[in-house]
């Protein structure tokens, strides 16, 4: 059945349950959001990291190109564009966000630190020592971004762009 047939098998449905809704003020709170944290926000917390440990930018982005990889041919690039920028903004902002994050708070985890722990977990779960961070404060930031709206659809179009863009890097470069 999944999160979604139990929030409506023994919850309020999954748009109270998760605030699994978008309005039409989302796309563009997202989308500046996706853009500014992939433009601005990430490059800034990955300078002195990179610095520090020694590392370029390349080895920031191997796993991505690993992926990228993998995608040979149009329906090759179709299949990841649609799992990477549609399939797993969705999936990850229900599950992080909605699921977790909702279970934090209704357990009156204040919401900065249910912000940022569902930011850890999602982090933690990508199994990716060096983009840790960056993980880290993307999904803190979506998580701030839907307790303040009370819904995923920001969340989910700003994960959607910051995907997007990786991927338009990655076809392009």
């Amino acid at each position: 059945r999944g999160a979604l047939g139990l929030a409506g098998a023994k919850g309020d449905g999954p748009v109270r349950e998760f605030g699994f809704a978008v309005r039409p003020s989302d796309v563009p709170v997202g989308r500046g959001l996706g853009l500014l944290l992939q433009f601005v926000i990430l490059p800034l917390v990955y300078w002195p990291i990179l610095e520090l440990l020694g590392q370029t930018r390349d080895a920031l982005a191997e796993p991505a190109r690993e992926l990228a990889e993998k995608a040979t041919g149009p329906v090759g690039w179709a299949t990841l564009v649609l799992v990477v920028v549609v399939g797993a903004p969705i999936v990850e902002e229900l599950f992080y966000r909605g699921l977790l994050l909702g279970a934090l708070r209704k357990r009156h985890v204040p919401p900065v630190l249910a912000a940022a722990l569902s930011g850890a977990v999602f982090a933690a779960m990508h199994l990716q020592p060096l983009q840790f961070p960056g993980l880290f404060v993307l999904g803190t930031l979506l998580g701030l971004l839907v307790l303040r709206t009370g819904r995923l659809g920001g969340a989910s179009v700003a994960h959607a762009t910051c995907n997007a863009v990786t991927v338009a890097a990655l076809a392009l470069g």
